[in-house]
């Protein structure tokens, strides 16, 4: 059994979000009475691809005489054969991980194996022109004091060498090569809720999740067959089809999982005005705040973008947050 938030809280909440807008009043909220509330279920289809793709590029590292594991040692394994850590399923995670026996010792590129490379501030001079002076002498036995009458001064890059360490091998001269395997795992996620009711943002449902009685996990999972609702039975074959399409030929599919979720809903009637709200299981218990905030400030832009009176937007604000209902 679902409790309700009570008609004290919905109004406490209600008005706590009126207060951080100094352009509205609070008189609507105190004064807004409800007078019904009429109760329908709204189902919503969710399909999960749990996607594996790699990719391979070149990298380097600078060279500290650590263990190289060159071709000597072993075949290059493809891609799809080097062996990965696997983290939980339906979760977006990336991982890099080195090819075996793809690994040698080059010269830097950047210093050509010198360790140092030349300064550009001063062009290898080790001195810069006075940007005091700019080597001018001010009057007769007048010394610039910035560059004491010399004109020029050490450069503060290279201080006076002329060179600077390389960054790219930091001076070691050496970089270890190798090929770095990048392994995603992407959650790919498709959501279809039947459009009963436009008043009702439909985005609103991405926050909450309702009860969901039916779940079917599996390598590749079946459409929805004989559910009353034809539009979710529709949406899972379409979704399916979908998926295996767009991310089969780009990746490899490693389990999906389709869901029914159930949310029941209540439409409000109060001082003249309609709204419809969603009885549903936050993701989290400090997310009852940010959901009546986040429904609130949509139904505000709703109607004002509609031009309703500052009156109305309030009132039917009001009924939103009211027929909220929450699990604890």
């Amino acid at each position: 059994m679902m409790p309700q938030v009570s008609e004290d809280v919905a109004r406490e909440a209600l008005i706590k979000f009126v207060g951080k807008k100094w352009t509205y009043s609070r008189k609507p909220a105190q004064n807004l009475v409800f007078k019904d509330l009429r109760p329908f279920t709204v189902y919503r289809y969710r399909l999960e691809t749990f996607t594996e793709s790699r990719s391979s590029a070149w990298e380097h590292e600078i060279y500290t005489g650590q263990y190289v594991d060159g071709p000597q040692y072993g075949s290059i394994p493809p891609p799809w054969q080097v062996e990965v850590q696997y983290p939980p399923k339906f979760t977006d995670t990336v991982q890099k991980v080195r090819v075996p026996h793809t690994s040698s010792v080059k010269s830097c590129h950047q210093c050509q194996g010198k360790g140092r490379v030349r300064c550009i501030h001063c062009h290898s001079r080790g001195w810069i022109s006075c940007m005091s002076c700019h080597g001018a002498i001010h009057g007769r036995n007048r010394k610039c004091v910035g560059c004491h009458g010399r004109g020029r001064k050490v450069c503060t890059w290279c201080h006076g060498s002329g060179h600077k360490t390389c960054r790219k091998c930091n001076g070691r001269k050496k970089l270890l090569h190798f090929i770095q395997l990048t392994v995603t795992w992407k959650n790919q996620v498709y959501e279809f809720i039947p459009d009963r009711l436009p008043e009702f943002p439909i985005k609103k449902f991405e926050k909450v999740s309702g009860e969901a009685f039916f779940i079917d996990e599996s390598l590749l999972v079946y459409p929805i067959v004989g559910f009353p609702d034809k539009e979710i039975c529709n949406a899972s074959e379409e979704a399916i089809h979908e998926h295996l399409n767009k991310y089969s030929a780009v990746s490899r599919i490693l389990q999906q999982r389709g869901a029914v979720q159930s949310y029941t809903q209540r439409a409000g009637v109060g001082a003249g005005f309609h709204s419809n709200q969603a009885e549903a299981t936050p993701e989290s218990t400090e997310s009852q705040d940010q959901l009546i905030e986040q429904v609130a400030s949509a139904v505000a832009a709703t109607v004002s973008r509609a031009g309703a009176s500052y009156s109305s937007l309030l009132l039917l604000q009001w009924k939103t947050l009211r027929l909220f209902r929450i699990r604890d």
